[in-house]
């Protein structure tokens, strides 16, 4: 394996570290170690696409990026819902969601809300609470915004509307 595909398989397993963490850090509420590892994850996502795509392949851990991505956000649905900032009706709802479409995985429409499930809650909690590192996602999401605007317009945008436009034709088939 290239130098370089071992790095994004690093990477996806950091994401996949995260995930595992966020619920804990968040029932703890350690907020400001929670914005500090969602900016890390979203990170360490555009670093490792970039990586694999320069390397002209994908590594090991490559099948497992979009699982590892929205584990990240169901996490943090996980650690709201102990934190008791987040109703059990959601958390069980992201949860079976999460459980049903990663025995799926075709569907990135299907990852990306339940990616916002997580995100949308605690972005909201760390801008009203305003904990110490609170604005590093914002920060985060805009740097990658402006960095990566030409993927996320061309690709994920893209591919997020086309995944639910496949799904439909093919539940009319």
């Amino acid at each position: 394996m290239a130098p370089r595909l071992l790095v994004a398989d690093v990477l996806t397993t950091l994401r996949l570290g995260i995930a595992l963490t966020l619920p804990r850090v968040l029932w703890s509420g350690r907020l400001s170690l929670a914005a500090v590892l969602v900016s890390a994850a979203w990170v360490s996502d555009v670093v490792d696409g970039r990586v694999a795509r320069v390397s002209g392949g994908e590594g090991n851990m490559g099948p497992w990026d979009l699982l590892a991505d929205t584990a990240v956000g169901t996490g943090i649905v996980v650690g709201l819902t102990g934190a008791g900032a987040l109703p059990v009706w959601y958390a069980v709802a992201a949860v079976v969601s999460f459980g049903v479409w990663s025995r799926r995985r075709e569907n990135f429409g299907g990852s990306m809300i339940l990616q916002l499930l997580g995100y949308v809650p605690l972005l909201s909690i760390l801008w009203m609470e305003r904990p110490d590192w609170w604005w590093l996602p914002f920060v985060t999401a805009v740097l990658i915004g402006v960095v990566d605007w030409r993927r996320l317009v061309q690709v994920n945008i893209p591919g997020f509307v086309r995944s639910f436009s496949s799904h439909n034709r093919s539940r009319a088939a």
